[in-house]
């Protein structure tokens, strides 16, 4: 059998003639027969003829049931032959038709409006044509960079903790309220938003992620490029701002309160350091070492099992600091000699270290957070839990937040950089060697509660835990 996808055509491919030649044997005249069958040839190469030129289907068409054209239909000129609507004959029909306008102006910007098959659009020429869209590219299905992509002012978007951007490629931001989210657009949509006041553009390393981990202070006329790199997942490219300095690396000490020590030789007037009382906790001491360092201790047994007694701080000697200052960061850098035995936190807290207390940590035997300090915000470790892993979360006006865990842990004597980061809304971001523990802990701490940067160190067992610490910078 021949495969469906083909047929066999017969075509005849020679000319009919008559050629019967008749003998004169009785009454009828031959040449009269002769005559005769000639024409019934003739009349047979005219019916040939027309069948050649008739529209064939295959034998094996079970569609078609008739070739006769609608009788109804009124022919003229123009009009072709197509399957009817049935699909089960032919009709007659107009091709549709469309008359373009043309226009010699030169030069010209070309509009091309989207229509439907066989319905007008204008056009200009002058030598030849340019076109761009009239309908612009507003989400992500859409939003396709091509070389006629033009970017679309949408319409000005009110700053809140959540902004939704409608159709548009750029925004006008309004307002000084923090945005700490943006609602999904589309994976893949890039969008600008041009700040018309300052507020807090707030990195969480998660929904936003600015650059260098940390959270924008906008002013009138900054604006900044954003990449969805996922849904919902927005991404900083690019900051455009007539200031020189806006970010918390701002060397411009005008523009930011900083403190630093780096331990060399002496430890700076303004840093405060308590041993507990359990006997023998030592308060910060300068070590020898390159770069300058100094050591907090712990007590070595737990017969006073109290924070007071067992744990060892270093802070600020005032509350000079807040969240709602904006771009809150403390950072340190040290290394624990025991992590096994081991509970510390690094962070915010509102009392100084005269106060002995461990201001967050595990409660034992699960992860959850407790806390001595009423405002507190940070970076912890506590073997007390049950996930020994570094984490972040803090307690707000008395109320503990969730603890979110990094996936790793110290080692001892191995020195890791702590930051940690508070947004003005009280959000917290830890970061362990320049990596987020993860997404922002929100309104982790009272915004308005002054704070002061510390470390606190604890013992969990009948062990010392020793500290070296390395440096100790804070900045608002």
């Amino acid at each position: 059998a021949i495969p469906s996808t083909e047929a066999i055509v017969i075509i005849r491919g020679l000319t009919i003639e008559q050629q019967t030649d008749l003998e004169n044997r009785g009454a009828y005249n031959p040449e009269t027969l002769e005559t005769q069958l000639d024409k019934i040839v003739v009349v047979q190469l005219q019916q040939q003829e027309e069948i050649d030129r008739c529209l064939k289907i295959q034998k094996s068409e079970a569609t078609i049931t008739s070739t006769v054209v609608n009788v109804d239909d009124i022919y003229t000129a123009g009009e072709h032959l197509k399957v009817s609507s049935a699909g089960t004959g032919f009709d007659m029909s107009t091709p549709a038709t469309t008359d373009g306008s043309a226009s010699d102006a030169s030069p010209a910007d070309i509009s091309i409006s989207a229509a439907a098959s066989g319905s007008g659009a204008n056009y200009s020429r002058s030598d030849h044509v340019h076109t761009i869209p009239v309908t612009i590219p507003t989400t992500s299905g859409e939003n396709t960079f091509t070389e006629s992509n033009i970017w679309f002012k949408g319409s000005d978007v009110a700053s809140s903790a959540t902004i939704t951007l409608l159709a548009g490629n750029w925004f006008d931001i309004t307002g000084t309220t923090d945005i700490t989210d943006i609602t999904t657009v589309g994976a893949g949509f890039f969008c600008l938003l041009h700040f018309d006041a300052a507020l807090v553009f707030t990195h969480d390393g998660d929904d936003i992620i600015c650059p260098g981990g940390q959270s924008i202070t906008t002013h009138a006329g900054m604006e900044i490029v954003l990449h969805e790199h996922s849904a919902g997942k927005w991404r900083v490219v690019g900051v455009m701002d007539s200031v020189a300095v806006h970010r918390s690396q701002a060397a411009d000490l005008t523009r930011k309160v900083t403190f630093f020590d780096d331990f060399i030789g002496t430890i700076s007037t303004p840093i405060s350091s308590t041993a507990g009382s359990g006997g023998q906790n030592e308060a910060a001491t300068i070590a020898a070492a390159d770069g300058g360092t100094v050591t907090l201790k712990t007590d070595d047994d737990i017969d006073v099992d109290t924070h007071a007694a067992v744990c060892t701080t270093m802070s600020l000697d005032t509350l000079d600091w807040s969240a709602d200052q904006g771009g809150l960061i403390f950072e340190t850098r040290l290394k624990i000699n025991d992590v096994s035995e081991a509970g510390i936190f690094v962070g915010f807290t509102d009392a100084v270290s005269t106060t002995v207390e461990f201001p967050i940590y595990k409660t034992t035997g699960a992860d959850t957070i407790d806390s001595d300090a009423t405002n507190a915000v940070g970076i912890g470790y506590d073997i007390d839990g049950t996930t020994d892993e570094w984490f972040h979360g803090g307690v707000k006006a008395g109320t503990d937040t969730a603890a979110r865990h990094s996936g790793t842990s110290p080692s001892d004597n191995t020195y890791v950089t702590l930051r940690v980061e508070v947004d003005s809304s009280g959000g917290v971001v830890g970061y362990i060697d320049n990596t987020a523990i993860g997404a922002s802990t929100a309104s982790a701490v009272t915004t308005t509660t002054a704070l002061t940067p510390c470390i606190v160190i604890g013992n969990r067992t009948a062990t010392q835990i020793i500290v070296t610490i390395d440096y100790f910078w804070v900045q608002a």
